[in-house]
């Protein structure tokens, strides 16, 4: 039986004393690809940013990639977040340096010291990304679909047990939206990363189908097929 990477039982989160999602009952195993949906304002953010500790859990057992986020202290929430890789729909690269001091800088915050070792990791993600002809450009110099697949570089640097993407093609076009999916699933599968991909195109979902999980009614329930 697979170690989980992510197990949560009646998890509650709460915002501003307000209750925004509650009974989640969630488990992921190392590989797993989910899909996460709902209306704009339904929870789908929230529990993103709760699993990578941006806001706390209120109550529940919640494990994520070893750590215990029930009363997790702030000093220990970077360590959480290495063994976490997280995508934005706005991309949120740093627009003063290039593609290469981009992932370097993430490196270089997180503890690698050794210069070989980060221009190794660097050389590979932008491999495995399609990007290694444009280290020595700023973003302002890539096309949307390109920033993304930055933004999946600069994710998988430390090797994530657990990637959350939250909207990752959200601004691109449809063409563009079903590349950076499909590199997406097929990064995760073949470094075993367990994937909770957060959208509103059900397209992609009928496109590359994988299961469900629909946030709706203050909750989350795993579904077989899209609510029309």
């Amino acid at each position: 039986m697979l170690e989980r990477v992510l197990e949560i039982e009646h998890g509650r989160i709460v915002r501003d004393r307000t209750t925004i999602l509650q009974n989640i009952h969630l488990n992921m195993v190392p590989g797993e690809f989910l899909y996460l949906i709902g209306k704009t304002g339904a929870g789908k953010s929230s529990l993103i940013k709760a699993l990578y500790g941006e806001w706390p859990w209120a109550d529940g057992k919640v494990q994520v990639a070893g750590f215990n986020l029930i009363g997790l202290p702030r000093n220990k929430v970077h360590r959480l977040r290495r063994q976490l890789g997280i995508i934005f729909q706005d991309f949120l690269l740093l627009r003063e340096k290039t593609v290469y001091e981009n992932l370097d800088f993430v490196l270089r915050s997180t503890g690698w010291t050794s210069r070989k070792k980060r221009t190794e990791r660097i050389a590979r993600v932008l491999d495995e990304t399609q990007l290694s002809a444009y280290g020595f450009r700023y973003p302002a110099e890539l096309s949307g679909g390109e920033q993304q697949r930055l933004a999946i570089a600069r994710a998988l640097l430390n090797e994530p047990r657990l990637l959350l993407a939250d909207e990752p093609a959200g601004n691109l076009d449809p063409q563009t939206s079903d590349e950076i999916t499909k590199l997406i699933r097929n990064l995760a599968r073949h470094h075993h990363t367990a994937v909770l991909f957060a959208t509103h195109d059900y397209r992609l979902i009928e496109r590359f189908p994988s299961p469900i999980l629909h946030c709706t009614d203050g909750t989350i329930t795993r579904v077989d097929r899209l609510p029309y």
